[in-house]
């Protein structure tokens, strides 16, 4: 069964970039959007949900997200499958004062990896997800 997600929702004008990254005019006008998307696939399809700014120009009428939008979407995808976010998991590494290679040996596992789910490439699984919750209890 193929999902649609929802119409986007405008929830309030925000500050954002004064200028247009694809047209260079001023005038850009930010909004903060609750904007629906589909995750997972087959009978683990989910709509999900993430606010995020989304610049229009009004010289060249081109609408745009950026890495904000994304990082909305990749926190709205963890907290729905109950995980930490990449923000969480740099927070418990830094807690301890530890580099990604000091920390991915303290926890046992390999550093490309820690790399990868604090850069929002992947998401670690459930059961890394607990190891890292339990350095965050110690």
């Amino acid at each position: 069964m193929n999902m649609i997600a929802g119409r986007p929702t405008m929830l309030r004008s925000i500050p954002g970039p004064h200028s247009c990254e694809l047209c260079g005019k001023s005038g850009l006008i930010t909004e903060l959007i609750r904007d629906p998307f589909i995750y997972g696939t087959g009978a683990d399809t989910v709509e999900l949900s993430a606010d995020v700014p989304v610049h229009t120009c009004p010289h060249c009428l081109n609408s745009y997200t950026g890495e904000q939008a994304e990082i909305a979407r990749h926190d709205a995808i963890c907290q729905h499958l109950g995980v930490l976010t990449p923000r969480a998991i740099r927070a418990i590494r830094h807690s301890r004062g530890l580099s990604r290679a000091a920390f991915a040996r303290l926890a046992g596992f390999g550093e490309t990896a820690l790399a990868q789910w604090e850069r929002r490439e992947l998401i670690q699984n459930a059961s890394i997800d607990r190891t890292l919750r339990q350095l965050q209890d110690l």
